[in-house]
């Protein structure tokens, strides 16, 4: 059987940590290496890890290193592995028994394909209420990765599609670190770009346009556990604004590094990022978490920003007159009532 290296980037999960374990160890495929890199945690991480995997027969890595996010810890962590294959397990997350065995069939059975990953389905922490049946799927159709030139074998989807970085860009391929199984040699040609959040998402375009082949089963792989400490943009949780303003914000500044990553982007995969710029830009920044929540002028000057992206957009326009409006009428009031 290969050999899996597992990189587990942690920080403060330990009451996540039994189940994280438990699940790696639940896996069916059972020939792998577990490294742990604790990036500053200040709970009893290391001693809960040392007490669970003290009778495993599995190799089992503990680095520490200083707070520097997840990016840099899962790269000191391929810095270290000796596996063939590279399995990143996100310790909030659970990944079902079948994860790394069938991502590895995949493999086995498809020479070319470097990447192979599998649905997530969303749960939240204490209730396990399911809140997205799958991430491939949005209000029960199909995501577009389904539309891109695929082979099809039964659940699996080999994606032979020169429009594969393009539809990452602009949709996503609903494929993350945490659902994925990579063959190491990837790790050869280049490295996690090392942002505290969007690396995955670039991560993804850089191997495509790196000529890497990628493969989907459309099955649940993972159980994703939403709850307040994710700092990945599905959390809305409205007690946690400030955190989700600053979570899109470097998310956007993560697509504004795009070009000094990939500087071989095609006409139609730039036009398509400065699409998904200015979309993330003037909805999800301006108007969901800045005008929505009262931010007016904060939202206006993202709304200017979304503009300068897509200055052909007529619902951009509207929308900005429209706002821009009930500011200055808001703002002539207040100087009156003043």
């Amino acid at each position: 059987m290969n050999k899996v290296t597992i990189i587990m980037p942690t920080f403060n999960r330990a009451a996540f940590m039994h189940i994280a374990l438990n699940s790696i160890k639940s896996q069916n495929h059972n020939n792998w290496e577990l490294i742990v890199v604790d990036d500053g945690s200040t709970d009893e991480t290391e001693s809960l890890i040392n007490s669970v995997v003290a009778d495993w027969t599995q190799t089992v890595h503990y680095i520490r290193q200083n707070n520097q996010g997840p990016a840099v810890a899962r790269n000191t962590g391929i810095k270290s592995a000796k596996g063939e294959y590279v399995a990143f397990y996100d310790s909030d997350d659970i990944w079902l028994p079948h994860h790394l065995s069938n991502c590895l069939r995949v493999m086995a059975e498809h020479p070319n394909v470097s990447w192979v990953y599998g649905a997530c389905q969303r749960r939240l922490y204490n209730s396990e209420e399911v809140v997205l049946a799958s991430t491939f799927y949005s209000e029960g159709k199909p995501n577009p990765l389904f539309s891109l030139d695929c082979e099809h074998f039964g659940d699996l989807y080999i994606i032979n599609d020169d429009g594969a970085t393009e539809c990452q860009i602009t949709y996503g391929l609903d494929s993350g670190l945490q659902n994925s199984v990579m063959r190491v040699g990837i790790f050869d040609k280049m490295m996690l770009p090392e942002f505290r959040i969007g690396e995955d998402r670039l991560f993804i375009a850089m191997a495509l346009k790196k000529g890497f082949k990628f493969a989907f089963i459309d099955d649940i792989h993972v159980y994703y556990i939403v709850h307040s400490g994710n700092i990945s943009d599905t959390n809305i949780s409205e007690d946690n604004l400030s955190k989700r303003i600053s979570i899109m914000k470097q998310l956007i500044e993560s697509y504004e590094q795009t070009p000094k990553y990939i500087p071989n982007l095609t006409k139609s995969e730039i036009k398509a990022l400065k699409f998904r710029l200015a979309d993330d830009v003037f909805w999800k920044l301006g108007y969901s978490l800045q005008w929505q929540n009262g931010l007016r002028e904060d939202a206006i000057n993202s709304y200017k920003k979304g503009l300068k992206l897509a200055p052909f957009r007529f619902t951009f326009w509207k929308s900005f007159f429209k706002a821009f409006t009930v500011y200055g009428i808001s703002k002539v009031f207040s100087n009156k009532v003043a």
